[in-house]
């Protein structure tokens, strides 16, 4: 005989966009419980092995979300919205823990939306400021692991210990200070522009959010911290700190917000400037990565021409793919301009336009440049039943 799993007597409501993580804390200390046996009596057994936020947000197996509605009165299907499942289509990576805004945890009680958790959402508009990124306490990203504290302390402490059983910060996180930018600030434009996307999440959003990502990862090692002055001296500092202590291999960065608006603000100019505009912001993606000066003991002006990492602009949408081209042209090497086809008249329907060069079956590879780009040459690709007159190589 099957035994029905008990209902919990005191519930709490799943708030709108409020993440998992979030409304389990929260029930947790509703009832008085850690959040972790909590959890077993929920359903969620030995997933927890691994104490991580994420294994409370992503990839949850739907009779288990379906068990934990049930247990706890809210509506079937509630708990879909509050994992990170919704934005897989996106490609995005996680942010370990999450950011947050202590003006909102004031007004909500301790209600953390799950978009804190997205690498590309580091302001919130409702108080103008930055994300905060760290406790003011331990200086750990806040959330970023499942402690044996958690669920007892209100959800606006910090729970983070030195290990899985050490003594917890506690610090009070709403003592963060933080500071109202200013209005017209870009990067508030910049996050508006990524949660219109995010809010309707159509084929185009989609696209446009994944062309946002692959460029910020793109521009992170490449950009100069001084084309960063638009944005403030503290995102001077951050970028030159981030290179200089590479910060990009630590877990929990001092750097991160600023570094997220940046990139992003930076991200978004590219994909929604036009032609004539583009120009000026596409510069880094001509640069050899940061570190890999360092190692060689080089400059850029020794280098001599930078290749084009045939990786990363592959990894952008076909559209942005043809307008970063036509842009760049002037800058490339010939043999770039003939790869890529960026000095052949501009017909598409031809298949004559700006493009990577396809890699099948019967393609013949070449390696260019010291950056691992790859690919095959158009000039290579021709065959004894092609015209000449429609060779991609042909100027």
């Amino acid at each position: 005989m099957l035994v029905q799993p008990r209902t919990l007597p005191l519930r709490v409501p799943l708030a709108d966009g409020e993440a998992l993580d979030s409304w389990l804390a929260r029930l947790s200390h509703r009832n008085g419980i850690p959040v972790l046996p909590l959890s077993r009596a929920l359903g969620f057994g030995d997933r927890l092995r691994v104490w991580h936020n994420h294994a409370l947000t992503w990839r949850l197996p739907a009779p288990l979300l379906r068990r934990m509605e049930a247990q706890t009165g809210l509506p079937t299907g509630a708990l879909d919205a509050a994992l990170l499942d919704q934005f897989d289509v996106l490609g995005w990576k996680p942010t370990a823990g999450s950011r947050y805004c202590p003006a909102c945890l004031t007004e909500t009680g301790g209600i953390w939306p799950l978009r804190w958790q997205l690498p590309h959402t580091f302001a919130c508009l409702a108080h103008r400021c930055l994300l905060a990124v760290l406790c003011p306490g331990c200086g750990r990203t806040p959330r970023s692991r499942i402690s044996e504290r958690s669920g007892l302390a209100p959800p606006t402490r910090c729970t983070l210990g030195t290990s899985r059983h050490g003594n917890p910060c506690e610090a009070d996180l709403l003592t963060h200070r933080w500071q109202r930018l200013r209005e017209g600030d870009p990067r508030l434009a910049a996050q508006a522009w990524v949660d219109e996307r995010l809010d309707r999440m159509d084929a185009t959003a989609v696209t446009d959010l994944r062309d946002l990502d692959a460029l910020a990862i793109w521009f992170r090692q490449r950009i100069y911290p001084s084309e960063l002055k638009h944005l403030g001296a503290a995102t001077v500092a951050a970028m030159t700190e981030f290179r200089d202590e590479n910060h990009a291999l630590k877990r929990h960065q001092r750097t991160a917000g600023l570094i997220a608006a940046a990139m992003t603000c930076h991200a978004i100019d590219v994909i929604t400037l036009d032609d004539h505009h583009r120009d000026r912001r596409l510069a880094p993606l001509l640069r050899d990565v940061h570190t890999q000066y360092r190692r060689s003991g080089q400059t850029p002006s020794t280098r001599g021409p930078m290749i084009l990492s045939h990786k990363r602009l592959t990894s952008l949408s076909e559209p942005l793919q043809r307008k970063v081209l036509r842009s760049i042209d002037a800058k490339l090497p010939v043999t770039e301009r003939l790869r890529y086809r960026t000095c052949t008249p501009r017909r598409a329907h031809r298949g004559l336009a700006p493009r990577p060069p396809p890699n099948g079956p019967g393609t013949s590879r070449n390696t260019f440049g010291r950056n691992g780009s790859s690919g095959s040459s158009p000039c290579e690709a021709r065959t004894p039943t092609t015209s000449p007159s429609t060779w991609p190589g042909r100027c």
